[in-house]
């Protein structure tokens, strides 16, 4: 399955916002300044970062996604979250903001990365079944059962950013540069809601089933959902003026 672009919004005066933000906090000596795009995770981020000394650089990132999936899932089975990201069928909204001091100890490409960032990332799906529904280990039919959403909420707020990577640019006085970068942030306000809709033609009993099966597989999807961290893979292209 693949995703419709088309329905993805960009935030157009992000570039702008970055360079305001940097001239409101960078310090008075600063001239020169780097303008970057590239990618994180899912997310295409705008950077601008500024060097300011032999070994540190600072950074401002900014990014955000929102995607909705061709079709649904038709599944007798609970999608899990691996399900969801393999399959791409889902509706995604990512966003994040970050500001960043790279260390680079030997002065070249190489570079350790310390930071906060603002994260927001969320996935729902909904699952039309497959003729039935497994639903806590029980199995219901699509006369009992219409279908099932999941949200999941992997980040919502402010955590700390560690990592290493390289910026091929940091040695030059200006001009075009690759940069990676590999880390994670800590995961903050983990949220899973699991529901499930009866149909027309079941029966209070039934529906009271479905509802109990629903809290167990809730319960199980947030065992499974027990993270500490998140990775974070990016990389970019950035020009220095």
């Amino acid at each position: 399955m693949t995703l419709d672009f088309a329905k993805r919004t960009q935030r157009k005066n992000t570039p702008l916002l970055l360079i305001f933000l940097l001239f409101c906090f960078a310090p008075a000596q600063v001239v020169a300044f780097e303008l970057g795009v590239g990618a994180r995770n899912f997310v295409v981020m705008y950077e601008i970062g500024n060097k300011f000394s032999d070994s540190f650089n600072f950074r401002l990132a900014l990014g955000g996604l929102e995607a909705n999936a061709n079709d649904d899932i038709n599944s007798a089975e609970t999608p899990d979250l691996d399900d969801i990201l393999l399959n791409q069928s889902v509706d995604l909204e990512l966003e994040q903001l970050s500001g960043l001091i790279d260390y680079h100890p030997w002065q070249g490409a190489f570079r350790f990365t310390g930071g906060v960032t603002h994260s927001k990332m969320i996935l729902n799906s909904v699952n039309f079944g497959d003729g039935e529904f497994i639903i806590g280990n029980r199995v219901f039919n699509d006369n009992i059962v219409d279908s099932t959403s999941l949200r999941v909420q992997l980040a919502n707020g402010i955590s700390p950013y560690f990592g290493f990577g390289w910026a091929s640019g940091f040695g030059k006085e200006k001009g075009f540069s690759f940069n990676g970068d590999i880390g994670f942030i800590f995961s903050n306000n983990i949220e899973i809601d699991f529901t499930a809709q009866c149909s027309d033609s079941a029966t209070n009993y039934q529906c009271k089933k479905v509802k109990s099966s629903v809290r167990k597989e809730r319960l199980d999807l947030e065992q499974d959902l027990q993270l500490n961290f998140l990775p974070v893979v990016g990389f970019g292209l950035s020009y220095k003026f």
